[in-house]
């Protein structure tokens, strides 16, 4: 007898004989690709973040060595610049003083004695009283002494509202100030900042 197919059925599912009958193990086949698939998905994934990361790491390692040096050579340039102005400032400064003082400006005690002197050669006066810092009377009695004409009687006498380095000059028709005031007036005038009133 020989069986030839007349119809089709469809109540009869074909049946995989190398997982045998049972219909689950075909799922559970299914699902053990799936969780095999996934997990190489995942460790491909993982490997290609992490060979990612060490290219991009070795990337900014080979930029960041130009980049610190272009940094550093700014960072050299902009100091040198800010010297080169610091000393054209202090120069410019130096030019003012000298131009609204006839020197440059000295600390020193014997600068306050160089000034006074000058002022005493300009005034005619005949009786000058010369009033300076307590701590400067002694440098100005024993620099005057002897070195004026002998028609000019100056006195020095200290005065405590002055501060050292400081001095003022009065006579019968004069006033001379050698004080850090007056010297920045002169500066401001020099420049032709006046104070606004």
């Amino acid at each position: 007898m020989s069986r030839v197919l007349r119809e089709v059925s469809l109540g009869t599912l074909p049946r995989l004989v190398a997982f045998g009958s049972e219909p689950g193990l075909l799922g559970e086949a299914e699902g053990l690709a799936g969780s095999a698939a996934a997990e190489a998905y995942e460790r491909g994934r993982q490997a290609g973040i992490e060979e990612g990361l060490a290219v991009a790491a070795r990337r900014a390692e080979a930029l960041a060595g130009p980049v610190a040096d272009a940094l550093q050579t700014g960072i050299a340039e902009l100091r040198g610049l800010q010297e080169a102005r610091r000393a054209e400032l202090l120069e410019m400064a130096v030019e003012i003083a000298r131009a609204a003082t006839g020197h440059e400006v000295a600390s020193d005690g014997d600068r306050l004695l160089e000034d006074v002197r000058a002022a005493l050669q300009a005034v005619d006066d005949t009786t000058l009283v010369v009033s300076a810092h307590p701590d400067d009377c002694p440098t100005l009695q024993a620099g005057l002494e002897g070195r004026l004409a002998p028609t000019q009687g100056v006195s020095v006498v200290p005065d405590a509202a002055l501060r050292p380095g400081e001095a003022r000059i009065r006579g019968p028709w004069a006033l001379v100030d050698v004080t850090a005031d007056a010297t920045w007036a002169a500066i401001r005038e020099a420049l032709g900042l006046f104070e606004r009133a």
